[in-house]
């Protein structure tokens, strides 16, 4: 039996208060079982209220790991998820993005289908929201 792909999804984000619960609900909420799988939010020096809102995803479960640095930008957020990551395949996701139920499901699938490389992304589609429309793209 092929032994399932282990996931760290770092979570990278600043003042997207509005959008983090639907975020962090999507990326906690995977179809996959919770050992193979951790999620790290790195706030990058947020002025809003990311803070407290990690605080209480934080305090409703074990399953999500927090860092808070310095404002830093998108690059170091990310290595700092990505250095405190316990597994080997990372996930990188913005805190205004949002994961199907099934995407970690989906990426071992092809992993074990296509084990031979290193890279694999979603080519799925994006919604991209204003105040004024909602449209998908396909990656």
């Amino acid at each position: 039996m092929i032994k399932p792909s282990r996931f760290s999804i770092i979570v990278t984000c600043y003042n997207f208060a509005e959008y983090l619960p639907e975020c962090l609900d999507s990326v906690l909420g995977q179809n996959y079982a919770k050992a193979d799988y951790e999620v790290i939010c790195v706030d990058d020096g947020s002025t809003d209220q990311t803070p407290e809102i990690i605080r209480r995803y934080q305090s409703e479960t074990s399953h999500l790991k927090s860092v808070r640095i310095n404002n830093s930008g998108l690059e170091k957020a990310c290595n700092g998820g990505i250095k405190r990551s316990k597994f080997d395949r990372i996930v990188r996701v913005d805190a205004d993005d949002v994961l199907d139920a099934a995407f970690l499901a989906k990426m071992n699938d092809a992993i074990i289908r296509e084990p031979q490389y290193d890279f694999y992304y979603c080519k799925e589609y994006v919604e991209y929201y204003s105040a004024f429309e909602k449209f998908h793209k396909v990656l």
